[in-house]
């Protein structure tokens, strides 16, 4: 992983997202056997770190819970069981679409997925990957006045 950028959830606790408590061990665990996977480790730290949340900054996203600790439909269990006859195993969703690990795979690349279609498209490598990519809030710009004024947007 050199070269990546380390994942500090820390960042994510900002104005507008909703961070609930991290799961404990036997949460994930019961997880991990009730979906018959073994979750990749940076994703076991994710659920540590929060087992559910609502993420409005940098992107909207939804990282479902694999305990009680989001709503009821955004739970792991709930989302995958109305999904199992797809290939994929869900994490989360954007606005419009879910992603998450394939199923049946060793394959622990992030993909996207488009329910009325059944495409999935790889969107990260990893979870590190996707922190990078959509998680983490972009430095705001400096427009042109405040460049030419010497302030900041």
């Amino acid at each position: 992983m050199k070269g990546r950028k380390k994942m500090n959830y820390e960042e994510l606790k900002i104005d507008g997202n909703i961070i609930v408590a991290g799961a404990d061990e036997n949460a994930i665990q019961a997880a991990e056997l009730s979906a018959g996977i073994e979750f990749p480790l940076d994703y076991r730290s994710l659920l540590r770190f929060s087992d559910g949340c609502l993420l409005q900054n940098a992107t909207f996203v939804i990282f479902f819970s694999c305990g009680d600790g989001f709503h009821e439909k955004e739970r792991l269990a709930f989302i995958n069981n109305l999904m199992q006859n797809s290939e994929m195993f869900f994490i989360g969703r954007f606005a419009g679409e879910m992603f998450g690990y394939l199923r049946h795979s060793d394959d622990r690349r992030i993909y996207s997925y488009f329910e009325e279609t059944s495409e999935k498209k790889l969107i990260a490598n990893d979870l590190s990957d996707f922190y990078r990519k959509y998680l983490v809030a972009k430095p705001k710009k400096r427009g042109i006045l405040a460049a030419l004024f010497g302030g900041y947007k």
